[in-house]
């Protein structure tokens, strides 16, 4: 893995939109499908969101594989985490007190070959994106 942007904050919804551009320029370099950016561009919105929602702020790291067949995008923030991940990831699932319809991991881990979540201590989210050139997500 090579790393190609480090650290890129996420602290207002207008971030949200720079990652997506970055995340397109960085997939279109080595040539992922329209379809595949796409819905790696709907992951990273809707972790992006989640981390505004929940940490107030986080970052991305950006890294392409050596054979520049996948990116994987590493989110941090140093919110409260997920008490149950592998609950969050079903649709329906929520913890926010506000009207949410608890989809959003549900459909970035459709978007994407493999979404990790972990817990950070002492407190604190990061959650691993992985997409690979030539696969084909499920249609979210």
């Amino acid at each position: 893995m090579r790393e190609i942007y480090k650290s890129i904050p996420i602290e207002t919804f207008s971030d949200v939109r720079v990652v997506s551009c970055i995340i397109r320029t960085v997939a279109q370099r080595i040539n992922f499908a329209n379809f595949d950016i796409a819905n790696l561009q709907l992951a990273s919105a809707e972790i992006s969101t989640n981390i505004l929602k929940y940490a107030s702020s986080g970052n991305v790291s950006i890294y392409v594989g050596c054979d520049s067949n996948e990116i994987r995008l590493v989110f941090e923030d140093d919110g409260p985490g997920i008490k149950f991940p592998q609950l969050a990831l079903l649709d329906g699932y929520t913890t926010f007190h506000e009207a949410s319809l608890g989809i959003g991991l549900g459909a970035a881990n459709r978007s994407v070959d493999q979404l990790i979540l972990k817990n950070l201590k002492p407190n604190g989210l990061r959650v691993c994106l992985v997409k690979r050139l030539g696969r084909r997500s499920s249609t979210v």
